[in-house]
């Protein structure tokens, strides 16, 4: 019996058994086989759908997902995204990869606002360079700040000038070093927090 299944049907008894169990429907899938995902956005407070995605690929990051949601959302750009498996859960991170995660080929992710961003490079320049160029504005005795009859004058104390380059080249290197050395492991910060970020670093 064994003998005919294989020559009939060209295929091994088992596998002749477990197509015999009736049709079956299988999953969406690429021409190449690979298996797509799709992925529903949901408001985190409201559930309201924002968006759905059709046809994701299985190894998308979460940072993929997040530029295919601003395409349809320009005014959430992805700095200010948050996504999330459960509504008061956590933020998953960027590198996060969609196959890895505990959902099924429909996800449903969370979305929460996290308002206006700025990067942190551009907080620490913000930070080095206010009291570099201050300090230069009173060195060099600009018309605004002292009387007519000092404009532009120079000190006659060598101290003085020895102040301004050892202030100017604190401040000058933490500035190479913001551009050129260090690395946030945070892209972005919200905007309302440069003020309380830099009284924290006084």
């Amino acid at each position: 019996m064994d003998g005919n299944l294989l020559s009939i049907e060209g295929c091994p008894p088992l596998q002749r058994n477990f197509n015999d169990l009736g049709p079956h429907h299988p999953t969406k899938k690429s021409k190449r086989g690979v298996l797509f995902f799709e992925v529903e956005i949901l408001d985190a407070k409201t559930r309201e759908k924002l968006c759905f995605l059709d046809k994701v690929e299985p190894n998308a990051t979460i940072t993929e997902i997040k530029n295919l949601f601003t395409k349809s959302h320009p005014q959430w750009y992805p700095a200010r995204q948050s996504l999330r498996l459960d509504p008061k859960g956590k933020s998953l991170k960027d590198e996060d990869i969609l196959q890895n995660l505990p959902v099924g080929t429909t996800a449903t992710f969370y979305f929460r606002d996290l308002g206006a961003q700025i990067s942190w490079v551009t907080v620490f320049l913000t930070e080095y360079a206010g009291p570099l160029l201050i300090y230069l504005m009173f060195y060099f005795r600009v018309p605004f700040i002292y009387g007519s009859r000092y404009d532009f004058t120079s000190s006659k104390y060598s101290v003085v000038h020895l102040a301004c380059i050892c202030h100017s080249f604190h401040y000058v290197k933490r500035l190479l070093e913001t551009l050129f050395v260090h690395r946030f492991s945070h892209g972005t910060m919200p905007l309302r927090n440069i003020f309380k970020h830099m009284d924290m670093n006084k």
